[in-house]
């Protein structure tokens, strides 16, 4: 099971190992970000799934630092959901997706406007759940993420986007065993718009 210290460890080795397995001078660091909408589209048998309808959510991410045509970031997202289905879920009335993460993109360009930018990320996620406006209780977990971009460049410093990720959340759960699956795993679709400004 992916713990936050192992998650941080492997993080720490793979950039550990960019930064010093790589010629300096082609290391650069940079401060560029992005802000998007984004819309989850959840599938399969599980909570998020059938007993819940996702609102927009929004995300920021960052650009750390780059190597070549590679890109590193950390980001955050955020989104908000309604409970569709309260024999499932008993009292909860609405519940939030928090995630933190890092991902790494390579910049493939189409032409002069466009630029096909893949990536692939792991990070940190926190699902809690209100009730009348009061905090009901959370799962932690870990989520992993694996899509891609295009950008439209406007001009040289900023560019819009569309993108399409496929999300895995896997969340740690206090519970039958036979509920572990539909309330500790989820898979998601995320369907997003927004802004690169270089």
């Amino acid at each position: 099971m992916f713990t936050t210290k192992k998650l941080a460890v492997v993080l720490l080795v793979l950039v550990a190992q960019v930064i010093f397995g790589q010629e300096k001078d082609s290391l650069k660091y940079d401060s560029t970000f992005r802000i998007q909408a984004f819309q989850p589209l959840h599938f399969g048998n599980n909570s998020l799934s059938k007993a819940h309808d996702s609102d927009f959510g929004f995300g920021v991410s960052a650009k750390i630092f780059k190597y070549n045509n590679f890109r590193f970031y950390v980001g955050g997202e955020i989104a908000n959901y309604n409970v569709t289905d309260s024999i499932m879920l008993g009292k909860v009335e609405r519940s939030r997706y928090t995630s933190v993460y890092t991902s790494v993109s390579y910049a493939v360009p189409i032409n002069k406007s466009f630029t096909f930018v893949p990536d692939v990320g792991i990070g940190y996620v926190k699902l809690s759940q209100r009730t009348n406006g009061t905090k009901f209780g959370f799962q932690e977990g870990t989520e992993y993420r694996l899509g891609g971009m295009i950008d439209y460049g406007i001009d040289r410093t900023i560019a819009v986007y569309i993108g399409i990720h496929y999300i895995y959340t896997n969340l740690r759960i206090n519970t039958s065993p036979e509920y572990e699956k539909f309330f500790g795993k989820s898979n998601q679709l995320q369907l997003a718009i927004g802004l690169n400004f270089k």
